[in-house]
């Protein structure tokens, strides 16, 4: 009986073993036309390689399953239990591998819309509505994925008659206690089909500046100037206004702001920040004047308008401006240091009479 067994085990693992090699050497025949034919083709290397990770689970339990399969009859409680979790893990596999086929197609499409050479804007809007899309997928696709490991238990099939029964009343319960997620989910959809907001926008929420880093179903992830990141409902920015920098051209203008003393020589002042600005490499070539905005007591405000070709680059070349300006007023220019100016008080002007 000993041997019987054993040799049952090795004839099950010789055919598991088998499978393995014979799936790999398909595979790696597969892979390499895919990089053969690539230029032909573009994305199918891609695709190969992203779904082989997947391809290689995917093979490894049909191959256990062929060992359980094999050994069956011999009836050990263990069996039915390993076959049941092998049964799990090949739902999981089958939609890690569609998932992995959805973004591979994600990437082929985005390519070959930058292919034809559309402004920065149209790539922005196109790539996050495609970027919504795949989500949407993956969501559905992990939503059946659960339901199809759910059903693998006899009591869940049990109960999916009274299930179906009560459908209205789960419904119902479900849609209350959904409410808030589901009203964000659709204002994800609404954002992006409405080209409200796209990837890499700049925007202005709540006196904040930043970069728009992801738009996702339930919120948008905002990236600050200093690196933190502003997470926000996507219902936001459909009830709250908010100011979108690039939402009509990729540029963006700021400002710099310097208070100096009267006496500073304002046509020094611009030569100097104009030449700064030309010749620095952050600047796209579009922003670049210099004025007195506004007098504040014993002060004038001077406003630097300058421009960029992003927000990082913005607050780099803000930055840059206003170190190099401080410096050559304070080596060439000191008397242009902000002062507050006294007088010195005389007794003998208490004793005079006021003017009539």
């Amino acid at each position: 009986m000993l041997n019987e067994t054993a040799e049952t085990v090795l004839r099950a693992l010789l055919v598991a073993g088998t499978v393995i090699l014979a799936a790999y050497l398909g595979f790696a025949v597969l892979y390499w036309l895919a990089r053969r034919f690539d230029h032909r083709r573009p994305g199918l290397a891609n695709l190969m390689d992203r779904a082989k990770q997947p391809v290689r689970f995917i093979v490894g339990i049909i191959a256990a399953r062929i060992v359980t399969s094999r050994i069956a009859h011999l009836r050990k409680g263990w069996i039915d239990v390993l076959d049941h979790v092998l049964q799990i893990l090949m739902i999981v596999a089958i939609a890690w591998l569609v998932i992995s086929a959805v973004k591979g197609v994600e990437d082929k499409v985005i390519q070959a819309y930058r292919k034809r050479d559309y402004g920065p804007i149209e790539e922005r809007r196109f790539e996050t509505q495609v970027s919504l899309v795949r989500r949407l997928v993956i969501a559905c696709l992990a939503g059946l994925a659960v339901v199809a490991i759910l059903m693998t238990f006899p009591s869940v099939r049990a109960i999916g008659a009274s299930l179906l029964a009560s459908a209205g009343l789960i419904s119902i319960i479900a849609g209350l206690a959904a409410q808030t997620s589901l009203t964000n989910v659709f204002a994800g959809i609404q954002l992006t089909l409405s080209d409200t907001i796209r990837v890499d926008d700049v925007v202005v929420v709540n006196g904040q500046s930043g970069t728009v880093a992801q738009l996702a179903l339930t919120h948008v992830e905002v990236r600050l100037w200093d690196g933190r990141m502003l997470i926000l409902p996507s219902s936001f920015f459909i009830s709250q206004p908010f100011e979108n920098w690039t939402r009509n051209r990729n540029q963006i203008g700021g400002s710099v702001f310097l208070d100096v003393d009267w006496s500073t020589p304002i046509a020094d002042l611009r030569q100097e920040a104009q030449r700064i600005i030309a010749e620095s490499e952050l600047w796209d070539g579009r922003r670049n004047s210099v004025r007195v905005s506004e007098v504040i007591g014993n002060t004038r405000r001077i406003q630097i308008g300058v421009s960029a070709a992003n927000t990082n680059d913005l607050f780099s070349l803000q930055a840059l401006v206003l170190e190099e300006l401080t410096e050559y007023l304070y080596a060439n220019h000191p008397e242009s240091v902000v002062r507050t100016r006294m007088q010195a008080f005389d007794p003998a002007d208490a004793t005079k009479s006021p003017p009539t």
